[in-house]
């Protein structure tokens, strides 16, 4: 008889959602502070963050296929796979950061105009991105260590690294911002600046953990090698989990473009509405990582029946979650979008953006935790397929349909990437309820 793991998913989930939520906020936080100096300013940070959002997907599939492997291993108690797959993700995702890193000037301009984006949105967006590709590197190894941290069942230390770091950022962003306390007033700018360093803090704070983990773990009988077999693994499965994930932020990349070509107004209220629902992921990010945890360590350890079981439990408090943050939209849409701007003209699209977001955030949530579920237990291909054919085959075409076709505006575009939503929900339920639980095996 299957027991409720409700104790376990909250004590890995909550700490999940914290640090979501600190990321959110933060981001929220960088266009409230932007929003004060134009419209235009807010383009360019939001598409800053949507541009590096797209190589972030490029580069850090070794440090989640390295997440999911890990906590494989670790359940299975198997210490020096676990080691192994650990390295060798931190040298892949280190390898990965520095090759974007190169000439950041030259691809933050370029990316800028490969977007679309207005003369004025390219000048001020390019001398923020150039801060987040040279912090690119330092990202994607901190973003290692975290996996492979949270893979031992540790979501609180990542929490309390991240959310310092965040800390520091929006310090950071206030006095170089603003030109607070005696440090020079860079605008735009100044939020680059400040991301950049935050992105170094990071990286020390769980680079200083990691190594006291490793050095614990490896006391037990750990002899290192570097295997082919495991390397060839984690390249393998790290190509998936990025191409999965690139399928859907590189679509989401030309549905901006398309929005781009609207005008900045519009451009402005979907980089707004798109970080307020990002607000209502939060629940389903952090169920998500439990969900992701607690599979891993369940196939590792051969108890296929209670990973399912236990799947399906995460997704019930997960609708929960979503159906309150579902109420808050639909009560309070104008209140939310004054917290980011008060242009008339935004506004007027972002209340109607927000309320439409309302009746679909239980489909977004139980994809996100399906899809994270899916990834646990290693079925990468299908989670990658799937979801390139949601986003090219179907959100793509239908936004360009109705904004270049019917000529309609940003909230009917933005309707379109919700029916996406949906439908990546029901391949992702329908795959889970349909697979052969008990002949699913850890990834070796």
């Amino acid at each position: 008889m299957y027991r409720l793991q409700t104790r376990k998913i909250f004590r890995l989930a909550l700490p999940a959602f914290f640090t979501q939520a600190s990321f959110t906020v933060t981001a929220m936080l960088d266009l409230i502070m932007v929003g004060t100096i134009s419209p235009t300013a807010i383009a360019a940070v939001g598409v800053g963050g949507t541009l590096y959002w797209n190589l972030l997907v490029l580069g850090h599939g070794p440090a989640l296929s390295a997440g999911y492997l890990c906590a494989q291993s670790y359940g299975g108690g198997k210490t020096e796979d676990f080691l192994d797959r650990a390295v060798i993700g931190f040298l892949f995702s280190a390898v990965a950061g520095l090759l974007f890193a190169l000439l950041p000037r030259v691809l933050s301009d370029t990316m800028y105009r490969l977007m679309g984006a207005p003369a004025a949105v390219i000048a001020i967006g390019s001398q923020y991105f150039v801060y987040r590709l040279i912090a690119f590197p330092f990202d994607l190894m901190s973003e290692n260590l975290d996996e492979v941290i949270k893979a031992t069942g540790d979501t609180k230390r990542p929490m309390v690294i991240r959310i310092s770091s965040h800390a520091v950022n929006l310090i950071l962003n206030y006095l170089l911002i603003f030109g607070k306390f005696g440090f020079p007033r860079l605008g735009v700018r100044g939020a680059g600046i400040a991301t950049l360093l935050a992105s170094l803090c990071m990286f020390s704070l769980f680079s200083g953990y990691a190594s006291r983990l490793f050095i614990k773990l490896k006391r037990k009988r750990f002899r290192q090698h570097f295997s082919i077999k495991t390397t060839w693994l984690l390249l393998r499965e790290g190509i998936k989990i990025s191409s999965q994930e690139f399928s859907e932020s590189s679509a989401f990349l030309v549905y901006v473009a398309f929005i781009a070509r609207l005008g900045e107004v519009s451009l402005a209220a979907e980089e707004i509405a798109w970080n307020v629902v990002s607000m209502a992921f939060l629940p389903a990010f952090g169920f998500g990582q439990a969900a992701k945890i607690i599979l891993g360590h369940k196939i590792g350890n051969g108890e296929n029946k209670i990973a399912r079981h236990t799947g399906l439990e995460i997704q019930l408090y997960t609708a929960v979650f979503m159906i309150i943050m579902g109420g808050l939209f639909f009560i309070f849409p104008q209140q939310i979008g004054m917290f980011f701007t008060r242009d008339e003209r935004v506004l007027a699209f972002l209340i109607i953006m927000i309320r439409f977001s309302a009746f679909f955030q239980i489909f977004d949530g139980a994809q996100i935790v399906f899809s994270l579920s899916l990834i646990g237990i290693g079925d990468t291909t299908f989670t990658f397929l799937a979801t390139l054919f949601c986003t090219w085959f179907f959100m793509v075409p239908a936004a360009y349909f109705v904004i270049f076709v019917l000529g309609k505006g940003v909230t009917w575009a933005w309707g379109s990437a919700y029916i996406c939503a949906v439908l990546m929900c029901l391949f992702f339920f329908m795959r889970y309820i349909s697979l052969d639980w008990n002949r699913l095996k850890p990834k070796k």
